[in-house]
């Protein structure tokens, strides 16, 4: 394949595997309030994942959240969406939203990382927006 044609198709792919990222978050959203019920949890360790050479900001804190559902099972899991810094400390009483058919896949409620999902969206439509730039740029001037 010609250089020329590398950066371009670089940036489509990454543009559109942002916009896919935040679009599966979304259908696990819906698909877990499409069948939900509510539940006390409770916060009870951290899980720190490391990215990066020790910089500021690299380490991401996943909570572990604790509950029982209405059926009296009791559920220990892993919060998949982390945050540095700490959201919800160690300890932290909080509402979750699990899904019925399967109470191990939930979410705290309140938890609506609109921004972040609205700046990963930005991005990747830039990248696209600059990937055709690159081909008309290419193919026309």
């Amino acid at each position: 394949m010609d250089d020329i044609y590398y950066e371009p198709l670089l940036s489509l792919t990454i543009g559109l595997i942002l916009i896919f990222i935040v679009r599966g978050r979304g259908e696990r959203k819906r698909k877990i309030l499409s069948n939900c019920k509510e539940a006390e949890g409770l916060v009870v360790d951290q899980e720190k994942s490391y990215s990066g050479a020790g910089r500021v900001g690299s380490t991401i804190y996943y909570p572990i959240i604790r509950f029982v559902t209405g059926d009296e099972v009791l559920i220990k899991e892993q919060y998949p969406d982390g945050r540095y810094p700490i959201k919800y400390k160690t300890g932290e009483q909080i509402t979750v939203q699990y899904f019925v058919d399967d109470p191990k896949e939930f979410l705290i409620k309140g938890d609506n990382p609109w921004l972040v999902n609205a700046g990963v969206v930005l991005a990747g439509v830039g990248l696209i927006l600059y990937s055709g730039f690159l081909l008309l740029k290419i193919f026309v001037f």
